[in-house]
């Protein structure tokens, strides 16, 4: 393919450029308009190009067919023979026969060359990850208070989104930001740890960790690429993981799949390869990295688009929330789905924070538990007139009581 597209010593620029044109159009070469205007060193916009080559194909098609034209009026004015005509004819099928093979070996051959460039992307973005993944020396860790069977505290956090700069009407935000953000949620959980003398934390992530490339104007609102991000942010979670390890135990759940971090392979839509996720990958670059820490366990069992976890005797699930159709039902349709008695849903995605009763056991409420967004209010919320507060809430579970308490820790 890279012969492919250099320029022979036969050819003119103007029909080298015609040439990479001409096999774009007939998907003989799997490049994009724009890469083959860097290729071709032109000065105009890709679609400019596209509709030029478009135009030119068609202009050499109608020249050719008057150039058959003239051919079959000579012909006929020459009075072929019955056995020349049937030369001709013959010559004719196998012409459009080799023609015929042509065009599906150069398709076997795009398809090859398509999929060898798509595992190739891959394998480079697993070896960069992987190459960046280092152990991390657990802290000098302090006593941890005696352990409360009946009760459990939960952190949730979703949507940091990490990887966006802007600057909004009441909220700004940047990887700076994000951090600072990050070091004062870690002070107000230590305070939180010694007033409750808590000594077990479980911490919920619901997702969009990354601002990821969703639409267009995702992609403008990056910082650095979604896969720096992804390894700045995953560094980001283990160190204040540690930290937090250093005066409690930490269980680490985080959601599996999020819109935002979902790879849509292939020109996939949202929802078709939801195992396909970003937020897979960071887990386990945290697993891997806090591996000497005894104090932090990492949740790896995934299910295809949530996590199950028990809190004290409650079923647990959680997931993002954008898979679904209607919030108020969504606990009965789990449980229904996976035949298993759900007490508590626990959603990121709706960037506010929600405590919905919606149904009850003996002693205590089903909820459904929406966690606010870490990143806050965004411009596209100030063009809605909705949005809120960069927040984390904490949840005390009694066993029996369901949810007892919940704090808010506003972030900026």
């Amino acid at each position: 393919m890279e012969d492919f597209i250099l320029k022979k010593e036969s050819e003119t620029n103007f029909e080298w450029k015609i040439r990479l044109c001409n096999a774009k159009l007939d998907k003989e070469i799997d490049y994009d308009w724009s890469e083959l205007i860097t290729i071709l060193k032109l000065e105009c916009s890709s679609d400019h190009l596209r509709k030029l080559s478009y135009a030119y194909k068609e202009f050499s098609a109608y020249i050719n067919d008057k150039q058959k034209e003239k051919i079959i009026i000579n012909n006929s004015e020459a009075k072929l023979t019955t056995e020349e005509d049937d030369f001709i004819h013959q010559l004719e099928e196998k012409i459009e026969k080799l023609e015929k093979e042509r065009k599906k070996l150069q398709a076997t051959k795009i398809e090859k060359n398509r999929n060898q460039r798509i595992e190739s992307r891959f394998e480079l973005l697993y070896e960069n990850i992987k190459d960046a993944i280092e152990t991390i020396e657990p802290p000098i860790f302090a006593p941890v208070y005696p352990t409360n069977m009946k009760q459990e505290h939960v952190v949730v956090m979703s949507d940091v989104h990490y990887g966006s700069t802007f600057v909004g009407v009441t909220n700004q935000y940047s990887r700076e930001e994000c951090v600072k953000r990050f070091n004062k949620l870690l002070g107000e959980l230590i305070v939180y740890v010694k007033e409750n003398k808590v000594s077990k934390i479980k911490l919920i992530n619901g997702g969009d960790s990354l601002q990821g490339m969703l639409r267009i104007s995702d992609v403008r609102m990056n910082d650095i690429p979604v896969v720096d991000a992804l390894v700045e942010f995953s560094k980001i979670m283990i160190v204040f993981l540690n930290d937090l390890s250093k005066y409690c135990n930490v269980e680490y759940y985080h959601v599996n799949s999020a819109n935002h971090t979902e790879l849509r392979l292939l020109n996939a839509s949202a929802g078709q390869m939801a195992v396909e996720d970003m937020e897979k990958i960071i887990v386990n670059y945290i697993s891997d990295s806090l591996v000497s820490n005894e104090r932090v366990s990492v949740n790896t069992q995934f299910n295809q688009d949530n996590i199950q976890f028990k809190i004290l005797d409650y079923n647990v699930i959680a997931l993002h929330g954008h898979q679904l159709n209607n919030v108020k039902t969504a606990l009965r349709d789990l449980s229904d789905k996976y035949d298993k008695p759900f007490d508590f849903l626990i959603l990121g995605h709706y960037h506010s924070g929600v405590e919905m009763v919606v149904g009850e056991r003996k002693t205590y409420a089903k909820e459904v538990l929406v966690c606010p967004s870490f990143i806050g209010t965004c411009p596209y919320a100030d063009k809605l007139m909705v949005g809120g507060k960069s927040t984390v809430k904490i949840h005390m579970f009694e066993e029996g009581k369901g949810r007892r308490r919940t704090e808010n820790i506003v972030l900026n």
